[in-house]
């Protein structure tokens, strides 16, 4: 019985029965933290690894971008000598320039700079980790000559490599270097137009107006002539107008309509081009026959960029109420707290959509270099967009730009720091429409691919303005300032007041109601192209001095750049 009872006694004794518990416990939150602490280290070395894979794209762009800038310039130097020593008179002798041409712009290109040192450039270090990239120019291509027409080409490739310690990532970027011969007039009159009106050298003749087809000025509309110009150089007076059309009535007059220049239009059609009332007529200078040439064509549309990054959200907040200012690819200045938002770009991005409103302000910060932004939407209702920083901006619009109330982009800023390109709709029968009115302002140069034109309303633009489509409307004192408006395929109506300061060269012009151009002189190029890495270079090496007849003796060249792509994607 005893024995029994001392068993039972040691059954029922419980110490030492914490400390296995403890020990379990132990062990349990042990392995729990090792796995997490591995987990954790994992994620960190992973994010490490994406961030300095990401820096190092980015290093790769940036070293594309000054290489294609330094190429830029090369090609410039290049063709300036090739000027000097051709002769346009021997097409054999040209045919050899341009093979010369291009061996010699080949070798300088191939030994041009390669590294961030030969750059001077000196890029902060990432992370505690050295930033720097290795760039070439390689042939991609041999010279292409047709014979028959004298065009040449040749195709380069820049391969950058960027690198962030051992994380190395590689671009790629296919440019093309053409050499365009000169194009001559029929003399026949054109008023052909059509769409095929793009590419080709841009030669603005030092006119007012200068069209395929018809000019009709009427009810105290007037033509007004910066007279600075020299006539020997320009082959004509400055703040004339011209008509590449043939026969009686390509110019209509009435009620009272001022030309201050001179009135050119085809050999032949001297006596009969000019057609209106009696006494309108005798106060107007007679026409003179000039073969004028072809009209300038637009240069060629750019390819969007595809491979920009799209921006992580961010929240600002203000009195405590917080907003997302950037929110899944969309920019939103549409609350109190994002008023006076400054987007800081260190790189280009892409974006779904701009939406200002309620008469708030978004600043754009290039800091000091170019910057691109595709965006599908450009939706200002009733805002403002102001450019910073010593870079130009480029804006890729896919979709619509909507403006409404006062709004503007860039206003009373430098028109050479914006560039927008608007995608067109490739619909003839839906072209897309662009309007401004009600004091809305944009200062900077715009090129629609086939969208129409409207400004009314006091609506404002300033800078050079490039359309493919069929119809521009100027009314109710609407005006274009310091501006070039080149619409070879389109009807120009200026109307109630509408004005442009600069030059108009379209498919026709309509005048009235004391609309007016006040022809000042256009500066070349007449359009700088995506962020001055533009897809076409076209007019840099040409003298808007020239006679527009003298100017199709003179050929050219571009540089026509394919997207930038990574040359092996993770």
């Amino acid at each position: 019985m005893m024995k029994k009872q001392r068993r039972n006694k040691h059954y029922l004794n419980e110490s030492g029965y914490s400390l296995v518990g403890v020990l379990l416990l132990v062990v349990l939150i042990s392995v729990l933290g090792l796995g997490l602490l591995t987990v954790t280290t994992t994620s960190v070395q992973t994010t490490t690894s994406e961030r300095s894979d990401q820096s190092a794209f980015y290093i790769a762009e940036a070293g594309a971008t000054v290489k294609m800038a330094e190429i830029e310039e090369i090609v410039a130097e290049e063709v300036q000598e090739f000027e000097k020593t051709k002769d346009q008179k021997d097409e054999n002798d040209i045919s050899s320039k341009i093979y010369h041409f291009y061996d010699v712009l080949t070798d300088r290109l191939i030994e041009s700079k390669k590294s961030t040192e030969e750059y001077g450039l000196n890029f902060e270090e990432t992370f505690g980790k050295p930033a720097e990239f290795d760039v070439s120019t390689n042939e991609d291509g041999d010279v292409q000559i047709n014979s028959k027409e004298l065009k040449g080409s040749k195709q380069f490739k820049i391969i950058s490599t960027g690198a962030i310690g051992n994380q190395k990532r590689t671009v790629e970027q296919v440019f093309t270097v053409e050499y365009v011969p000169a194009k001559g007039g029929s003399g026949d009159g054109g008023g052909g137009g059509g769409d095929d009106n793009t590419g080709g050298p841009q030669i603005v003749p030092c006119m007012a107006a200068y069209v395929n087809d018809t000019i009709r000025m009427t009810d105290g509309a007037y033509i007004k002539g910066d007279f600075t110009n020299d006539e020997d150089k320009c082959g004509v007076q400055a703040g004339s107008i011209g008509t590449r059309k043939a026969g009686a009535g390509s110019i209509t007059v009435s009620g009272g309509p001022t030309i201050e220049g001179s009135i050119y239009v085809p050999p032949g059609s001297e006596g009969n081009a000019l057609t209106g009332d009696s006494e309108t007529i005798r106060k107007l200078p007679k026409p003179a026959g000039k073969d004028m040439g072809e009209l300038p064509k637009l240069p060629d549309f750019p390819p969007i960029p595809e491979n920009y990054m799209i921006p992580p959200n961010k929240e600002v907040q203000k009195d405590g109420n917080k907003h997302l200012v950037i929110d899944s690819g969309n920019i939103l200045v549409t609350h109190y707290a994002a008023n006076n938002y400054v987007l800081e770009m260190e790189n280009h991005i892409k974006l779904d959509k701009i939406e200002v409103n309620s008469d708030r302000k978004l600043y754009i910060d290039t800091k000091k270099s170019n910057k691109e932004i595709v965006v599908k939407d450009l939706n200002i209702t009733n805002g403002h967009i102001f450019i910073k920083g010593e870079g130009k901006l480029t804006i890729y619009v896919e979709n619509s730009i909507t403006m409404g109330s006062g709004s503007s982009i860039n206003k009373d800023g430098e028109v050479k720091q914006l560039n927008v390109f608007l995608k067109g709709s490739h619909d003839p029968k839906n072209p897309k429409t662009l309007k401004l009115g009600g004091d809305q302002k944009i200062f900077g140069s715009l090129y629609a691919e086939d969208a129409n034109i409207e400004f009314g309303a006091g609506g404002g633009f300033q800078g050079n303005l490039l359309t493919g489509g069929k119809s521009i409307k100027l009314s109710g004192g609407s005006r274009t300032t310091s501006a070039l408006v080149l619409a070879p395929n389109a009807n120009v109506e200026l109307s109630e007041g509408g004005m442009v300061t600069g030059a108009v060269i379209a498919q026709s012009l309509n005048m009235k109601g004391g609309a007016g151009i006040t022809y000042k002189k256009i500066k070349l190029p007449i359009f700088g192209g995506p962020g001055d890495n533009s897809d076409s270079d076209e007019g840099k090496v040409e003298d808007p001095d020239l006679d527009p007849g003298e100017g199709r003796n003179k050929g050219s060249f571009k540089v026509t750049k394919k997207a930038l792509r990574e040359q092996s994607p993770r």
